[in-house]
């Protein structure tokens, strides 16, 4: 008689770029509430006349197709240059000068190119008298009207990172899926998808009123691995793995061992 097997997983997502047609170095995505997998086709059907009826005789399957949709919670620089189609760059701490545009009079607000500054020095000017610093958005909010335009700014910032929007294209990914199955006493089952073409961010939410952090809802293409010989075994588009533990051979409750066979398969 056949067990039932059921499944309730929870795991990691891991990506990983494809370079060369190899997937080298794995990186864990972080938390992924919803992972699904769905499988289209596209097919023929042959029809033949009986008795005055068209009866659906036959059925080719014409293409096959897959797509994965994910809910990413880990808005990192590293997944946002993914779903954003951008590269992420780093900026080290520094200083900067630079000079402000023309026409500013008492109550404008001038932000500065760079976030998170100290030591604001504007040439000509006092702090406090003619103009105060909001330091953590790099802003100018002045009292005064400048006598002397432009205005030059020093000022150290911090370092940084960021993600242009829409500039790249990430090109495609492996994708891994390493699960516990809770429904079967933990059984780890693994999901491996050769290619993955994962299309930008439907949507972004930026001001949040609900109970629920924001969700990063993804879509991607499971395309199939040209550089894979077919196989009945592995498959070109990816495979899913169940994973059993290893069994312990024993002798009246000893393990059986000798210098000849360490270990029974």
């Amino acid at each position: 008689m056949n067990q039932d097997n059921y499944f309730y997983g929870q795991g990691r997502v891991y990506l990983s770029k494809r370079d060369s047609d190899r997937r080298v170095n794995w990186r864990w995505i972080g938390d992924v509430s919803s992972l699904n997998i769905a499988l289209t086709y596209e097919q023929q059907v042959g029809k033949v006349s009986r008795g005055g009826s068209l009866l659906q005789a036959q059925r080719h399957i014409t293409a096959r197709n897959g797509g994965i949709t994910a809910t990413w919670h880990d808005v990192s620089a590293d997944n946002l240059a993914i779903l954003l189609y951008g590269e992420k760059y780093k900026y080290r701490q520094n200083w900067n000068s630079e000079e402000l545009p023309q026409g500013i009079v008492a109550g404008s607000r001038i932000c500065l190119e760079f976030q998170n500054v100290r030591s604001v020095v504007l040439d000509g000017l006092t702090e406090g008298i003619d103009y105060t610093v909001d330091a953590d958005w790099g802003a100018i909010d002045f009292l005064t009207t400048p006598a002397e335009q432009p205005v030059i700014a020093s000022y150290d910032y911090a370092s940084y990172q960021a993600v242009p929007v829409l500039t790249s294209t990430p090109g495609d990914f492996g994708l891994r899926y390493e699960s516990i199955n809770l429904a079967e006493n933990s059984r780890k089952t693994l999901v491996e998808l050769y290619r993955v073409n994962i299309d930008p961010v439907g949507m972004l939410e930026l001001i949040n009123t609900g109970n629920n952090l924001v969700g990063l809802e993804t879509t991607s293409l499971i395309l199939p691995d040209l550089q894979k010989t077919p196989s009945r075994e592995l498959g070109m588009f990816g495979r899913i793995s169940m994973i059993n533990d290893f069994r312990t051979i024993t002798y009246n409750d000893e393990i059986d061992f000798n210098d000849e066979h360490n270990f029974a398969y």
